[in-house]
């Protein structure tokens, strides 16, 4: 009899899967169905199968997640910019390039893109570029990072020539994120991993996870974030502020019934601030933040109330 490989893809090579990637639905008998989750199909085989499913299966599309990895970019100008992106080898710590090729390395990644097109360098290249060239120029040095001590850097640096895309026609993450999700989706990418550093990389998470469930990215399933070692001058992880919606069962629902005053939404109409002259901006930002006083005070009443 063939083997299961043969039988199922003649001439085609194959990594054998666990079979916990696979949900089983009925019939049962005289055959099985899988649900293969990475890519939405179902794959039907027939009954002689059925001990090698009790270890392994064959994955429907050659094997291994493929794996894209996204770096996102980090504006030019930032106060840190060599530290946010390469990081510090004198205390061990990854910004988010060396994060990013050890994870290539880590998880044999097949798209590895480099956004993006926000910021521009003295000489006129575009932010992508300029730190797609920066790690090339500066690849010998990843040496001085102990992750990278047993790893050959010459065929990583192979790696990543092949591997390596370039993505320079956004403005901002949301952008960056959608039009790196096309690259992705037409390189029939099944995991994504977000790299960037602590203090914008939740924001990335947040915004990728609606944009790609929005747009029913096959991969918004396996959807993936790793921090860097590094993060923006003077700040760590916990100064990133997050506020979710309110929906502990145990809290004081009364303030539900003024939802354009719940502390979320308030903080989220400061990020839609227009582009407007400074006292325009100035009113506008009196008016919220005296609505996020009211907001706060009334949260503290409640909060304290016996």
């Amino acid at each position: 009899m063939p083997s299961v490989k043969t039988r199922l893809y003649p001439g085609r090579k194959f990594k054998m899967q666990p079979v916990v990637k696979y949900t089983v639905s009925a019939p049962l008998h005289p055959c099985f169905k899988f649900y293969d989750r990475n890519f939405g199909k179902m794959i039907t085989v027939d009954k002689w199968l059925t001990s090698a499913l009790m270890v392994w299966l064959v994955d429907a599309h050659a094997g291994t997640l493929s794996t894209g990895i996204l770096v996102h970019g980090c504006h030019l100008q930032a106060t840190g910019w060599e530290s946010l992106i390469w990081g510090d080898e004198s205390a061990q710590l990854l910004g988010r390039v060396p994060q990013a090729v050890l994870l290539a390395h880590r998880e044999d990644a097949n798209l590895i893109v480099f956004g993006t097109g926000g910021s521009m360098a003295a000489d006129g290249m575009l932010e992508g570029e300029f730190t797609l060239k920066y790690m090339f120029d500066n690849f010998h040095r990843l040496a001085a990072f102990e992750a990278f001590r047993s790893i050959d850097l010459g065929l990583l640096e192979q790696k990543m020539k092949t591997c390596a895309r370039l993505e320079l026609n956004s403005r901002n993450t949301m952008e960056e994120l959608d039009l790196c999700g096309e690259m992705f989706a037409q390189a029939h990418i099944s995991r994504v991993i977000l790299v960037s550093s602590p203090t914008h990389l939740s924001r990335c998470l947040r915004d990728a996870s609606w944009l790609y469930a929005k747009q029913k990215r096959p991969f918004r399933s396996h959807l993936l974030a790793c921090p860097s070692d590094t993060s923006y001058a003077g700040s760590g992880p916990l100064d990133v502020a997050i506020i979710e919606p309110p929906h502990r069962g145990d809290r004081d629902q009364s303030f539900d019934a003024e939802p354009e005053l719940l502390l979320h939404r308030l903080v989220a109409r400061f990020f839609k601030l227009p582009r407007s002259p400074p006292s325009i901006h100035i009113n506008i930002y009196l008016s919220l933040s005296l609505s996020l006083s009211l907001s706060l005070s009334h949260t503290h009443t409640h909060t304290h109330t016996p």
